[in-house]
């Protein structure tokens, strides 16, 4: 009997080491989308801080590369997803190298999520609004 466990976990380790390798990461425009449960009763200060991140002087509004945001919230679940968009990786590897990103994230974080963000990558598509443009 115990050389069938054993040969059954060989049979395991096997099969997780012959996984397909991840996919290479994306090229060109990227859209990121965060994804986290929001804090009871922080929603007006998720939306006052993200504007202020990406506005005006915030450090995501001045980077080169930054090409825009959307922020949604769901109710039911306390839920927000933040999308935002760059010209490229390096793009968004520029500002996430900088104090002033970690500090305002980590800020956000501690204020506004309980448990970290769910981060997913994607190539950027295209955006349709109408002609008198995306809801404000």
């Amino acid at each position: 009997l115990p050389l069938r466990r054993n040969a059954f976990r060989q049979h395991l380790l096997k099969q997780k080491r012959d996984e397909p390798p991840p996919p290479p990461p994306v090229q060109g425009p990227l859209a990121r989308v965060a994804t986290a449960t929001v804090r009871p009763h922080a929603v007006d200060t998720l939306k006052s801080q993200y504007a202020a991140l990406f506005q005006g002087d915030g450090p995501y509004a001045s980077t080169p590369g930054f090409r825009g945001s959307v922020l949604l919230f769901d109710e039911s679940k306390n839920s927000a997803q933040s999308i935002t968009l760059w010209d490229d990786r390096a793009a968004f590897d520029a500002l996430a190298g900088t104090d002033a990103y970690r500090e305002s994230m980590g800020a956000l974080a501690q204020q506004c999520f309980n448990g970290v963000p769910e981060v997913a990558e994607f190539a950027f598509a295209g955006a349709f609004f109408p002609d008198d443009g995306p809801p404000s």
